[in-house]
């Protein structure tokens, strides 16, 4: 028997056909723009093991900001170097933070911002030697000061990237190391 042989039961169901909502919830929003922009690149695409790469970040604001964290994952795989900020940072020293799966290093701006500054990070990394050719990937993590997760990994439940409301910005670098 077939669905359309078989015989349903209509007792009092009747279907009235839908009418369109103005502003229904279903309806598609734009979410508004994130305060900040984050940029994040590696030196090199390639390198020896041995051989420094380069990590450098740039945080851009587009709104008046009480500040931000910049937060720079470090693989398993690489060894942290020599950094350094731009000097409208300030004279605070990055938070380096060990998690089981990732270390990070963590820049704080814990002052004012105006909408349209940029802030300039640089983060020496070196890859291990390894048998075989290796791929790593480093995030950088932008979040406005007071956000829900403005805390570094340690302070957390989670260690993974999972930025909460509209004001995380995530970038990517990767790095891929070559035995010869």
């Amino acid at each position: 028997m077939t669905l359309p042989e078989m015989a349903a039961p209509a007792q009092g169901l009747s279907l009235e056909p839908l009418e369109p909502l103005g502003a229904s919830p279903l309806a598609v929003r734009s979410h508004p723009p994130s305060p900040l922009t984050v940029s994040h690149v590696a030196s090199a695409g390639r390198s020896y093991p041995g051989e420094s790469v380069t990590l450098f970040s740039q945080v851009a604001t587009r709104a008046p900001l009480r500040g931000f964290v910049l937060q720079i994952s470090v693989p398993a795989g690489l060894t942290s170097g020599a950094y350094q900020a731009s000097p409208n940072h300030g004279s605070a020293e990055p938070e380096v933070v060990f998690t089981e799966d990732e270390r990070y290093v963590i820049w704080k701006v814990e002052r004012a911002v105006e909408a349209g500054e940029a802030f300039e990070y640089q983060l020496e990394v070196t890859p291990r030697p390894t048998q075989t050719d290796t791929h790593w990937e480093s995030q950088a993590l932008a979040r406005a000061a007071g956000s829900l997760d403005s805390d570094p990994p340690s302070r957390r439940r989670k260690s993974r990237y999972s930025p909460k409301g509209a004001i995380s910005t995530i970038c990517r670098a990767c790095l891929r190391s070559k035995m010869s």
